[in-house]
């Protein structure tokens, strides 16, 4: 199971959007109603991937966004927005280090399959880059050191839900 957090002030959209990763059998989602309930989720779970509303009260999804990096997190970060015209919060979303920048479109099916793949291709790009990092610039090959300690890491981490 891919573990993502999706972050948006409209309850409706949270649940729809439940129902359909949910179908996947292959995502479990966890949500949150603002920046501050995703902080507290963020503190005891891990995801491989987090969605972000750009309007909500008190924090918009670039400022979070900044956060999350500010404090080293290097989550793929997906803007989700119903302001996808404008070129200013993609150019800023994208500075600031999100992987995409998905427009909502009043939440159409196609639309949120468009989330489900851009959801996909960034915990694939995420793992793929972490595993170009271990390879030796010389032989190609992972260093068994840094293959050791990731296995390491995935066996301290915390569970999550589904494998409780």
């Amino acid at each position: 199971m891919i573990p993502i957090l999706y972050v948006d002030d409209d309850p409706g959209l949270l649940e729809i959007c439940t129902l359909f990763f949910e179908r996947t059998g292959e995502i479990e989602i966890d949500t949150a109603s603002s920046v501050y309930e995703a902080n507290k989720k963020m503190s005891s779970h891990s995801y491989e991937c987090i969605i972000a509303d750009y309007q909500m009260p008190g924090m918009n999804g670039i400022q979070f966004l900044q956060e999350l990096r500010s404090r080293g997190n290097m989550t793929p970060f997906i803007l989700f927005t119903s302001y996808n015209d404008d070129d200013s919060i993609k150019e800023a979303a994208y500075r600031r280090g999100a992987f995409s920048v998905v427009g909502k479109n009043s939440a159409e099916k196609n639309t949120i399959r468009t989330l489900i793949r851009t959801v996909y291709w960034a915990v694939l790009y995420d793992k793929d880059s972490k595993r170009s990092e271990c390879l030796d610039p010389d032989t190609h090959q992972v260093r068994q050191e840094d293959n050791y300690e990731r296995n390491r890491k995935d066996i301290d981490r915390e569970p999550v839900r589904s494998e409780i």
